[in-house]
């Protein structure tokens, strides 16, 4: 799993496009519900500036106008968090135009070194790195993405997209560098057509 991967299960390049209906059942509805309040349920999404979870914090770091805004991510357990594991993690985002490839994906990460921030450099795709496509991460796709109607591959339409909390096996293949300590990551998509979204996120691993 590649380092983009690990930092947020494959940094949110899949997620699910759902519609709250009569064709769901009423479990999915609940669910639906517990990422997309009827409140949000609008043209336009209200996006929090930012949110904490026990050993994890985030925001949207882009500008107003980004096309892809995070608007809910939660984390089981949300402290202690330990790789290679197991954890749980779901997601909601909203998309307004459609994102095609190539996506690039900017990935910068920071490991915290006795009080000072310092860069993690890219060696073998992991760290601080430049994917030249996020549409091409995802070799295959999993049995969990086909479940929840989740596009692997670009163009992926606009829409409130969410994945359900979802347990999801590191491996070992994890770099012993990162397997624990302090990190703070950013991460910059954009495609042909422009700027399409910006996270930062901050998380302690032990």
């Amino acid at each position: 799993m590649r380092s983009a991967a690990v930092f947020l299960v494959s940094f949110l390049l899949g997620s699910s496009l759902v519609l709250a209906d009569e064709s769901y059942s009423e479990q999915e509805n609940a669910v639906f519900e517990q990422y997309f309040p009827s409140e949000l349920r609008k043209s336009d999404v209200v996006v929090p500036e930012s949110s904490k979870l026990g050993d994890l914090s985030w925001s949207n770091c882009g500008p107003a106008t980004d096309p892809f805004k995070v608007v809910n991510i939660t984390l089981d357990p949300t402290t202690h968090l330990h790789l290679p594991g197991t954890i749980q993690v779901g997601f909601a985002v909203n998309i307004t135009r459609t994102i095609s490839s190539p996506l690039q994906v900017a990935l910068k990460v920071a490991r915290k070194v006795v009080g000072v921030w310092v860069t993690v450099p890219c060696v073998d795709n992991y760290g601080s790195c430049v994917y030249s496509d996020g549409c091409a991460l995802i070799k295959q796709c999993p049995d969990i993405f086909k479940q929840h109607n989740i596009p692997c591959t670009c163009p992926v339409a606009p829409g409130q997209y969410y994945l359900p909390p979802t347990n999801v096996t590191v491996t070992s293949n994890v770099p012993s560098w990162l397997q624990s300590g302090e990190y703070q990551a950013t991460a910059e998509l954009s495609d042909p057509a422009g700027h399409v979204g910006c996270l930062f996120a901050t998380i302690v691993l032990s």
